[in-house]
């Protein structure tokens, strides 16, 4: 119990910061997404599912906050945490290049599916000028934090405050 409140203490953090703080440090008019790469990196340490149940409830909290088109972003979250998860099964999970290319690859997953349902809904957004350019700043943006924060997250995971309670086999 006391490590689902602390993951959720980390999300309510997470989008608190997210629009007071980081939005004054922007890059080209990109500010990083604490919260896509929380998902990601809960995807890598626990896998596609879990990763794809974490973004839905955080990508849908975050629409209804703060999203203009409610189930945009709690798709493009499904899909990273997916991501995240399949990712870290595949590869060793305590390898730095992991959360690197998973953040990158789900800031292209969610901004493709932004741009989608946006077209979709009647907005004209070229993929050209608009969202590719945006596209790129956000995931090498995203993708340079994510080394320093997954050394902290993942510390915290193996022997901190998110390590998981022993399981007692008692067959």
């Amino acid at each position: 119990m006391k490590r689902k409140f602390t993951l959720f203490l980390i999300a309510f953090s997470i989008v608190i910061l997210s629009e007071t703080w980081l939005p004054h440090i922007r890059i080209y008019g990109v500010q990083p997404d604490l919260l896509l790469i929380y998902i990601v990196f809960l995807g890598v340490l626990e896998g596609p599912v879990y990763g794809g149940v974490a973004g839905g409830i955080l990508g849908f909290v975050s629409d209804m906050l703060i999203g203009q088109y409610i189930g945009l972003g709690m798709l493009g979250r499904i899909l990273a945490g997916m991501v995240g998860g399949y990712l870290g099964e595949k590869f060793y999970r305590d390898n730095y290049w992991i959360p690197i290319v998973a953040t990158m690859l789900a800031v292209v997953i969610t901004e493709s599916v932004f741009w989608f349902g946006a077209n979709l809904l009647g907005w004209q957004l070229s993929l050209w000028e608009y969202t590719l350019p945006y596209m790129v700043v956000a995931a090498i943006y995203n993708g340079i934090l994510a080394p320093f924060l997954y050394v902290l997250f993942y510390f915290c995971y193996e022997n901190g405050w998110l390590k998981r309670a022993d399981v007692v086999d008692i067959g």
